[in-house]
């Protein structure tokens, strides 16, 4: 039996045993299980270890050396989010933010600038909050060019769509628009139904 597989085994072995303690709720299986969760992290310490010794050893070249190591003992920097508690607010902090950067660098180079003609400082309004209500034509116009591929995800078949775009292009505005409205881009939510 290779590691890989008596490590699964092993997990599996331990979700056993925490089902049994949360039925039981007894002192002597909660022991058992934190036993059987120490086994399983040595195994998993000696499939690791075991794993970089044999690309060692398979390794002779010192930059593939160099690299193994690297990817073991550095932790790779990963972007963290700033805590929020609505993704809107969050979006909109971020949107003026990107804007009152932009217009504060406009302004310092037009400041810098030799023209003797001062143009007038411009701050675009963007906003995460409002969107531009989308029109049927838009829709027909997107339906006609769709490419002749199909999705499984979508059955209706291109051809069929082209030919009913004119039908189908005011309830989907109106889907569009409604999911826009309730903050929902996703077209599986129940209450975007026109």
């Amino acid at each position: 039996m290779s590691l890989c597989q008596s490590i699964a085994t092993e997990k599996r072995s331990i979700r056993r045993l925490e089902r049994r303690w949360k039925r039981t709720g007894l002192v002597i299986d909660g022991q058992i299980l934190r036993d059987g969760v120490q086994e399983l992290r040595d195994a998993i310490d000696a499939a690791k270890v075991s794993s970089l010794n044999t690309q060692i050893a398979e390794n002779t070249n010192r930059v593939s050396l160099y690299k193994i190591v690297d990817t073991f003992l550095l932790k790779k920097p990963t972007l963290k989010l700033p805590s929020y508690d609505s993704v809107l607010e969050f979006a909109e902090i971020f949107s003026q933010f990107f804007t009152k950067d932009i217009s504060e660098i406009r302004h310092q180079l037009d400041s810098q600038s030799h023209h003797l003609s001062p143009r007038p400082e411009i701050r675009p309004r963007v906003s995460f909050m409002v969107f531009k209500e989308v029109t049927t034509e838009q829709i027909v116009a997107l339906m006609r060019y769709c490419p002749a591929k199909s999705s499984a995800r979508d059955p209706i078949p291109t051809g069929l769509m082209r030919k009913l775009a004119d039908v189908l292009a005011a309830p989907i505005a109106r889907l569009t628009i409604e999911c826009l409205l309730l903050g929902s881009p996703s077209f599986h939510n129940d209450n975007c139904v026109p």
